[in-house]
């Protein structure tokens, strides 16, 4: 799969590993691809889009959220973007993550 012209050479490794590390966490009771993943990314050049498709698809909001956050050091981004998505507010969002963390 090719990747948007847009998208410098130095987000290739930080695609690859996003794509082969949440696709490890989907992939185990789903037929979601890496494939369909890098196309997201490549899409949306954005990881909290990635962040919300991947949790709307297969409702698995913690081990996305987790996975996102721990590969792209961005919780707060990652936090706001998913908190949007679920109508919830950023506190009970945090509260959840960090129980979840524990």
């Amino acid at each position: 799969m090719c990747l948007s012209p847009s998208l410098a050479p130095a987000s290739s490794n930080v695609q690859h590993l996003v794509v082969s590390s949440i696709h490890k966490l989907l992939t185990a009771t789903s037929n979601f691809s890496a494939a369909s993943l890098l196309f997201f990314i490549s899409f949306y050049n954005r990881y909290d889009d990635v962040t919300v498709a991947a949790t709307s698809l297969f409702n698995r909001y913690d081990d996305v959220m987790v996975a996102a956050t721990s590969f792209f050091n961005r919780y707060d981004d990652v936090i706001k973007a998913v908190s949007r998505f679920l109508s919830i507010s950023n506190a009970d969002l945090i509260v959840a993550a960090r129980s979840f963390l524990q």
